[in-house]
């Protein structure tokens, strides 16, 4: 796979590869033309090549054989005013540009961990409410993705067990790019005992 950037207008360019033909499925991680050890430099258009079927080492080195594929137009020069916002019933997580500079990325065993780092309530009000928000480890809590439609925001999920060879399975990832996704309107990315594991945000040109 050929991945060519064009610097006379100063964007680069990246892919998500996807196990199924429909977007649903095991994703990759984000694989940015800017993050590319052996890419070319110094011309308009410089390109980077990567060996396909594509060998992914944060998914125990499974060669992933894509069915679709996002592809990604990151601006070389992002704007320092935009930012991405999750939500949770009560809480809200906000990572300004400043701190996804080029790519933004999050791996844990639990999404709901993030919203718990700073506990910022929409409505201070509720923080009575708040107690038990954010801490079954079997229900995920995010319910918003805002990103002003200026970002890619990818969320992978799995199965918050392993089957009997270690193995996490039911991997599914979506990549938002509107201004406000509901969580809820996609049954299809967290089936029945799945968890958001990984994170990942790339700007958008």
């Amino acid at each position: 796979m050929k991945i060519i950037s064009d610097n006379a207008n100063k964007v680069d360019y990246g892919v998500i590869l996807t196990k199924d033909y429909d977007f649903g499925g095991e994703c990759t991680k984000p694989i940015l033309y800017a993050e590319e050890p052996n890419k070319d430099l110094g011309n308009a258009y410089p390109e980077t090549c990567i060996e396909m079927p594509f060998l992914d080492p944060p998914n125990n080195n499974i060669q992933l054989n894509p069915g679709s594929v996002y592809i990604l137009k990151e601006p070389q020069t992002p704007d320092p005013r935009n930012e991405v916002t999750f939500y949770s019933n009560l809480y809200y997580e906000t990572i300004k540009q400043s701190t996804i500079l080029s790519h933004w990325h999050w791996q844990g065993s639990n999404f709901n961990d993030f919203f718990l780092q700073e506990k910022n309530l929409i409505n201070p009000q509720n923080n009575a409410d708040a107690t038990n928000e954010c801490t079954d480890p079997t229900k995920q809590c995010i319910e918003e993705v805002a990103t002003g439609s200026k970002y890619y925001t990818a969320l992978y999920a799995q199965n918050n067990f392993n089957n009997a060879l270690g193995v996490y399975t039911n991997k599914t990832c979506r990549v938002f790019t509107t201004d406000v996704s509901i969580i809820a309107d996609m049954p299809d990315l967290l089936a029945q005992d799945a968890i958001f594991y990984k994170a990942d945000i790339i700007p958008q040109k």
